[in-house]
């Protein structure tokens, strides 16, 4: 529950990775100790979430085989 109000306080974004071995981008997160959870496999189509901050440095480091859309983002942040 604490943590919840924290990744709500935070924003979260809820992402979903599509392409060729959509897996690769949880190594990313891993290499940059970016916390992703709620990770979910639909068929081909990866889903996590991952904070604000996370989301931003995972933009950055997107492999040209893959492509990340935002499904959802909610949290504090969103509503200024």
């Amino acid at each position: 529950m604490l943590t919840d109000i924290v990744h709500y306080i935070k924003g979260t974004y809820v992402i979903e990775a599509h392409g060729r071995f959509p897996e690769r981008i949880l190594n990313i997160a891993a290499a940059r100790f970016i916390y992703v959870r709620d990770v979910k496999k639909d068929g081909e189509n990866l889903t996590f979430s991952v904070s604000k901050r996370g989301w931003e440095c995972l933009c950055r480091d997107v492999p040209d085989a893959l492509e990340l859309s935002v499904k959802q983002k909610y949290g504090f942040p969103f509503f200024f």
